[in-house]
């Protein structure tokens, strides 16, 4: 498993080809979640896999407004909090035999 910060896109994209793909290749696309404090409308990323979305924690991940409260408590609802995210990364990564043996089920079938 390998965690990426992307702050830009825009400047990962004026980085060397070679350097660009050894941090994040194409074909890691298909098989990545997002942790971000913005919207699943907006991926830090664009073409993202077809599974991103099922596996990544965003604060809208239920398209609900939050409640409000204490930060802490806007976190944990947000289900960004470190037991969250933990739990998020650890079903992503237990998950991944089946998500990747899908996805090439699905284009076998092709």
């Amino acid at each position: 498993m390998k965690v990426i910060a992307a702050i830009s896109e825009e400047l990962f994209d004026r980085q060397p080809e070679a350097y660009r793909n050894s941090v994040l290749p194409p074909e890691a696309r298909y098989d990545l979640m997002v942790v971000s404090t913005g919207t699943r409308r907006m991926w830090p990323l664009r073409d993202v896999g077809p599974l991103t979305d099922a596996y990544s924690l965003t604060s809208d991940w239920d398209n609900q407004w939050l409640t409000g409260g204490l930060e802490p408590e806007v976190i944990a609802e947000a289900h960004l909090d470190k037991e969250s995210i933990a739990a998020g990364i650890e079903r992503f990564a237990r998950d991944r035999a089946a998500r990747l043996g899908g996805q090439k089920s699905l284009l076998s079938a092709l």
